[in-house]
C-alpha cells in the first residue's frame, strides 16, 4: 500500500516508477486489479474531461482504452535464440491485412520491412531516425518506442520481450504489450519472461497462448577458427 500511494503521488522519480511497478507485480502486489467496465468508463470519463492524474502508475492497463476494448488473443512465442519463434509470427503478420512489428533495433525494423515488402506486403518504416513511407501500406515496421497505441492492427508483433524489465527501454515494450489495438497480439522471446508476461496481462481480459520453442540446429564452437584468431593476435589487441 506504501508503494501504491508513491505511485498515485507521483514521489517516485520516472526513471524508477516502471521498475517499481515490475517488482510490484513479481510480488503478487495488489497494484493490479482487474480491469471492469465501471473503472474502465470512469477512466474515459476523467480523461476527456481533463482530469485524469497523468502522475497515478498503479493502472497503466487503463491509459489504452482502445486496446481495453477489444478481447486480444494474445499469443507468447518463448524460446532459444534459432528456435523458430520470430519466424513463426512474422508469417501470421505476413498474412494479415493489417499489422505492425515492434523491434528493439533499427536493423530489425529495417530488415522486417524489407521481408514484408519482398514477399508484395507494402510496409511502412519508423523509427527514431528514419521514416520511409510506402504507398498504400497498412503494415509498419517500427522500433518498439515509436509503436502507434491509437491504430487498429489485425495483427501486431513485439519482438525481444524480455527487454521489459529494461530500466531504461522498458516502460517502451510495457507500453506496446498493454496498448497495441490489435486482434491478435504475437509476444516473441525468452522463456523467463514468461511468469511476468502473464501478470502484466491479468488485468487486461485477453486470451493469452504460450507456445514453447526448441533449437532448431545445436551450437557448436568452432574451436580450429578461434585458435587461429588467437595464433594471429599481437600485443594491444583486445577480443
Amino acid at each position: 500500500m506504501a508503494v501504491a500511494a508513491l505511485l498515485r503521488r507521483g514521489a517516485l522519480s520516472s526513471s524508477c516508477r516502471h521498475d517499481v511497478y515490475i517488482r510490484c507485480l513479481l510480488s503478487d502486489s495488489d497494484l493490479h486489479p482487474l480491469v471492469n467496465s465501471a473503472n474502465l468508463n470512469f477512466w474515459r470519463g476523467n480523461h476527456n474531461s481533463g482530469k485524469f492524474d497523468f502522475t497515478d502508475m498503479t493502472h497503466p492497463h487503463l491509459w489504452y482504452p482502445n486496446a481495453r476494448e477489444k478481447k486480444r488473443n494474445v499469443f507468447l512465442h518463448v524460446g532459444p535464440t534459432n528456435s523458430g519463434k520470430t519466424h513463426n509470427a512474422l508469417k501470421r503478420l505476413e498474412a494479415s491485412s493489417s499489422g505492425v512489428y515492434c523491434g528493439p533495433l533499427r536493423l530489425l525494423a529495417r530488415e522486417v520491412a524489407e521481408r514484408l515488402n519482398k514477399a508484395s506486403v507494402p510496409c511502412n518504416l519508423t523509427t527514431g531516425q528514419e521514416r520511409e513511407e510506402i504507398e498504400g501500406a497498412k503494415h509498419s515496421s517500427v522500433t518498439v518506442e515509436m509503436a502507434d497505441v491509437t491504430t487498429e492492427y489485425q495483427c501486431a508483433v513485439i519482438d525481444e520481450i524480455q527487454m521489459v524489465g529494461c530500466r531504461t527501454r522498458g516502460c517502451s515494450f510495457t507500453r506496446a504489450l498493454l496498448g497495441l489495438c490489435s486482434d491478435e497480439l504475437h509476444v516473441c522471446g525468452d522463456p523467463a519472461v514468461v511468469p511476468i508476461i502473464q501478470r502484466l496481462l491479468e488485468a487486461t481480459d485477453d486470451v493469452v497462448t504460450i507456445q514453447y520453442y526448441e533449437r532448431l540446429s545445436p551450437l557448436v564452437p568452432l574451436k580450429s577458427i578461434l585458435l587461429g584468431l588467437f595464433q594471429t593476435s599481437r600485443q594491444g589487441i583486445a577480443w
